[in-house]
């Protein structure tokens, strides 16, 4: 499921997960990846029905989510200061006070009811804005040596 598919709503995620139950399928009938294909189908429909929550509650907010998950990993786990400050709306190398209220001015009041309706992904969502927050804090470095 894409960050542009989730604003398409819970039909969308109903269709990625029968999607994903069409290729468990095969892997079903064999007797080697069986017992994979059941876990994975297990996790998949509990993971589907975690998003519809999070649709439910509120689609800004299951967007904004996406889009934190997706920075995450086309990063590498690793965002870029210039990204990061852009994702709160500050410059790079701001310092932890402006970047901290980048933070409360666009996410903290939409991602604390995520905390109802899943603990899990407020907690991850907090901690990917606490990193945000702490590359887009540092002070840009100098450069030592150019080739």
């Amino acid at each position: 499921l894409t960050a542009a598919a989730v604003q398409a709503g819970i039909p969308m995620v109903r269709q990625a997960l029968a999607d994903c139950e069409e290729l468990l399928r095969s892997a079903q009938e064999t007797d080697a990846l069986r017992a994979l294909a059941q876990a994975a189908l297990v996790r998949v429909r509990e993971a589907a029905g975690e998003v519809e929550s999070i649709m439910s509650m509120d689609m800004y907010v299951t967007q904004l989510l996406a889009e934190l998950y997706y920075l995450i990993d086309e990063e590498n786990g690793i965002p870029s200061p210039k990204r990061a400050a852009a994702l709160l709306g500050v410059e790079p190398g701001c310092g932890e006070a402006a970047a901290q209220a980048g933070i409360d001015r666009r996410y903290r009041a939409l991602f604390t009811p995520l905390w109802a309706v899943s603990p899990q992904h407020a907690r991850r969502s907090f901690r990917i804005l606490d990193e945000l927050a702490d590359v887009a804090a540092r002070p840009a470095s100098q450069t030592f040596w150019t080739p």
